[in-house]
């Protein structure tokens, strides 16, 4: 008997009879150490960008490849307090931000720990490019980097277990169906990450890669079978993030979807 518990966006375990569901695709899942940008749709009421011009590991959660398992990422993952970071701060000059909703060559002035942040009102356009440059220094060469940012994939259902009555409140759906996680809309990947719910120092997530157009995906059995049965999880569908490098600095786009909430799933095996 396996138990695992699920909530948030979607997605779980148990057996197929004899339907077939598309199955994972081939996907580079790579960890990002060097200076980085992050474009964020922030549900549609915020635009943010944020810089973090530091190299090594930083103040926050890092993840990495563990292993791969049938087509999935088991992702080891460790949240790093400021003590406990190695990051040394580098100096990218002057760095500008351009887009169609941000305007036009929008400063993000990073401070003395490297950090930087740009925030507005308003939603990204779907798949609108997010252009970011930087003049570099001796410790950073200089970088143009042009990022998009995803499109929504709205999380449908998992297996029986459909969308939550409430938001605050989802109710606990026993799931009886194959594992199968469905979407609408979506780019060309979606991102199904099953990962543990609540706050921990470290711990291991699953990461697969789907054809965002067919619309549903199924979670194999053995890449389950990697995470820890007595964890509660929660499942996230997400189109996969734009993404982009230049030199040592990585550029990186994400939409935050809120609403379509699944009920806490509970799953047996």
């Amino acid at each position: 008997m396996r138990v695992l518990l699920v909530a948030v966006l979607v997605v779980g375990c148990s057996a197929s009879v004899e339907e077939s569901y598309p199955a994972p695709i081939a996907h580079e899942f790579q960890p990002v150490n060097g200076p980085q940008v992050t474009v964020t749709a922030n549900g549609g009421s915020e635009r943010i960008v944020d810089g973090m011009f530091t190299t090594g590991r930083k103040p926050g959660t890092f993840c990495e490849v563990k292993e791969l398992v049938a087509g999935c990422a088991i992702e080891s993952c460790t949240r790093l307090e400021s003590a406990d970071a190695d990051g040394t701060v580098v100096d990218p000059g002057a760095v500008t931000i351009s887009s169609p909703s941000l305007g036009k060559s929008v400063p993000l002035v990073p401070n003395t720990t490297g950090y930087a942040r740009v925030v507005q009102p308003g939603d990204f356009g779907l798949g609108e490019v997010v252009h970011v440059s930087a003049t570099g220094s001796a410790s950073l060469p200089a970088f143009e980097l042009d990022v998009r940012v995803p499109g929504i994939a709205a999380p449908k259902s998992f297996g029986n277990c459909g969308v939550a009555a409430s938001q605050t409140a989802p109710g606990i759906c026993h799931l009886t169906d194959a594992p199968v996680a469905k979407w609408s809309g979506g780019d060309k990947v979606v991102l199904v990450t099953v990962a543990p719910i609540g706050l921990r120092s470290s711990y291991e997530k699953l990461v697969c890669a789907f054809d965002g157009s067919l619309g549903a995906g199924r979670i194999p059995d053995e890449a389950l079978a990697r995470l820890n049965p007595a964890d509660p999880y929660g499942v996230g569908i997400t189109s996969e993030q734009g993404s982009a490098q230049s030199g040592q600095t990585t550029a990186i786009a994400y939409r935050i979807l809120y609403g379509g909430r699944l009920d806490t799933v509970v799953l047996s095996k």
